[in-house]
């Protein structure tokens, strides 16, 4: 059978275009921007021109989010994880994630702190408690050294990625799963959040998902194989047998 090496094989390439965040805010005006955290009743905002700014939450009337996956620290309901939909009269609006009725509409979970699925909220991003199995090491489109967050000794595996990429979305829970129930593999992963990014510009990604596999030393090793999949834990192997 004829073997094929690729190094990458599900992509979108350069071209998406840039999707904000509607913020209604009590003074009637309104602000188009992406909510990066909401900490400490506080909003952090960047608008498109690269711009952050804070909103205390007393500001801040109804926000119209971009689709998204999240998942919400909540004072009295631990983690919630689902769509984010809009904030308004002091809390979330969450589509529930898998496994909820589609009846459901929304559940309104109370304002505290949020961050991407499946990884930490704010207090858990760069600079966290690294022995999670899967964790996103930056905040989306920052700039992130990724050979800080290798885990010494083990298999990491590094997804860069972006919240509206289908291929990204298709392999993300494969990787998830292979860092979960593999003791030897831990994921990072990093938000490009946009072409042009800051960290999009520091690896030069010019199309997701990237994935980088790095072994027990901390070098990358190959990627190959018929498929993604394949590919990927076919490295992890190779990464595996390096001391």
């Amino acid at each position: 059978m004829r073997r094929m090496t690729v190094v990458l094989m599900w992509v979108i390439l350069v071209g998406a275009t840039w999707a904000e965040d509607t913020i209604q805010l009590r003074d009637g005006k309104d602000l188009q921007g992406e909510v990066l955290n909401y900490a400490n009743m506080v909003f952090e905002v960047r608008t498109k021109d690269g711009t952050v700014q804070r909103l205390p939450q007393a500001h801040v009337l109804r926000i119209a989010f971009k689709p998204r996956t999240v998942q919400l620290d909540t004072r009295n309901q631990g983690k919630v994880e689902g769509e984010l939909r809009r904030y308004e009269n002091g809390a979330f609006h969450v589509q529930p994630a898998k496994g909820a009725p589609l009846s459901i509409a929304t559940v309104l979970i109370k304002a505290m702190s949020w961050g991407d699925a499946g990884e930490s909220g704010g207090g858990d991003l760069a600079g966290g408690d690294p022995s999670r199995k899967v964790k996103k090491i930056n905040n989306s489109g920052q700039r992130v050294d990724i050979r800080s967050h290798l885990v010494a000794g083990k298999v990491t595996i590094v997804d860069f990625y972006a919240d509206w990429c289908g291929p990204c979305r298709e392999i993300m829970p494969f990787l998830e799963n292979l860092a979960k129930n593999d003791p030897e593999v831990y994921l990072r992963k990093v938000d490009i959040d946009r072409w042009g990014s800051p960290v999009a510009k520091q690896y030069e990604i010019k199309a997701i998902p990237r994935i980088e596999v790095y072994d027990r030393r901390g070098n990358q090793v190959p990627l190959a194989g018929p498929d993604y999949e394949t590919a990927v834990r076919n490295a992890v192997v190779k990464a595996k047998d390096s001391r």
